[in-house]
C-alpha cells in the first residue's frame, strides 16, 4: 500500500512537470508575472527610500518558491471530498500526495527557469550568491508547504469551502513573510516576535541567507519543527474527518 502510494505520487510529479512544461504558455505566463511583480515592488520600495530593494525582491520573487501552488492543492482536494470518492479504495493521504506531487511538478517547471533568471539578474547588478543554499532550502520549504497544506485540507470534511483558509495562508506569507514588505524595515523588537512564526522563516529568513551567503540553520530548524506539528495536526484532522465522512455515507 505504501509503495503503491509512493509510486503513484512520483508518477504524478513527473506528469505534472511534463504537462506543464509541454504547454509553454503556462511557464511563460508565470515567469512573466514573477518578473513584473519583482520590478513593480522594486520601484515602489525604491521610491519609499529602501535602496537595497532590488536584490531583495529579485531573490524573494524568483529564487524562493511561491506558495501559490498550495492553494491549488487545497482546491483540488476540496473538490475530491465534495465529489465523495470511494474511501475504501483510496486513503486520504494517498489522494493528497498524488494531488500535491502533480502540483509540485508543475511548480518545478517554472521554478527552474525563475532561479536561472534570478541568478543571472543578480549577477548583472553585482550581487553574487551561492546557489547551493537555494537548492538545499528547496526540500525543506516543500516539506513545510506540504505539512501546512495537509493540515488545512483536512478541514474540507467540516467546511463547504476552504477559500478563506487558503487566502489567509497566502496573505500571511505575503505580508508577514516579507514578500510585499521588507521585514528589515521593522523595529527589531517586532521582528523578533514575528521571527517565531513559520512564514518569516519560509520566505524572509531564507532570502536573506541566500543574499548573505550563510546557511540559515535556525530557519531550517523552525520550519522542521512546524512541519512535524502540522503533519501531526493534519493526521488528527483527516482521521476525524474521514470517520465523519464514512459515517455520513461519503
Amino acid at each position: 500500500m505504501v509503495f503503491a502510494t509512493l509510486r503513484n505520487s512520483l508518477a504524478s510529479l513527473k506528469l505534472g512537470f511534463k504537462v506543464y512544461t509541454n504547454f509553454g504558455g503556462n511557464v511563460l505566463g508565470d515567469i512573466g508575472f514573477s518578473l513584473i511583480k519583482a520590478v513593480v515592488l522594486m520601484m515602489i520600495w525604491a521610491q519609499l527610500g529602501y535602496t537595497d530593494s532590488a536584490p531583495y525582491f529579485i531573490a524573494i520573487t524568483l529564487l524562493i518558491p511561491s506558495g501559490y501552488y498550495r492553494r491549488l492543492i487545497i482546491r483540488r482536494f476540496e473538490s475530491f471530498v465534495r465529489q465523495g470518492w470511494d474511501m475504501s479504495l483510496t486513503r486520504p493521504i494517498g489522494v493528497f500526495l498524488q494531488i500535491s506531487m502533480k502540483e509540485l511538478g508543475r511548480l518545478l517547471g517554472t521554478l527552474t527557469v525563475n532561479i536561472t533568471i534570478g541568478y543571472i539578474w543578480l549577477h548583472l547588478i553585482g550581487v553574487n550568491i551561492n546557489l547551493s543554499i537555494v537548492l538545499v532550502s528547496l526540500p525543506i520549504v516543500f516539506l513545510f508547504d506540504l505539512a501546512i497544506t495537509y493540515a488545512i485540507t483536512g478541514l474540507a470534511y467540516y467546511f463547504y469551502s476552504l477559500w478563506g483558509f487558503s487566502s489567509i495562508l497566502s496573505w500571511s506569507g505575503a505580508i508577514l513573510g516579507g514578500k510585499l514588505i521588507p521585514l528589515a524595515l521593522l523595529n527589531p523588537a517586532a521582528f523578533r516576535i514575528l521571527n517565531a512564526i513559520p512564514c518569516v522563516n519560509r520566505f524572509y529568513s531564507i532570502t536573506m541567507a541566500v543574499l548573505q551567503g550563510v546557511i540559515p540553520w535556525s530557519a531550517y530548524l523552525n520550519l522542521g519543527l512546524w512541519s512535524i506539528a502540522f503533519f501531526i495536526m493534519g493526521y488528527y484532522i483527516h482521521h476525524k474527518g474521514w470517520k465523519k465522512f464514512e459515517a455520513q455515507g461519503g
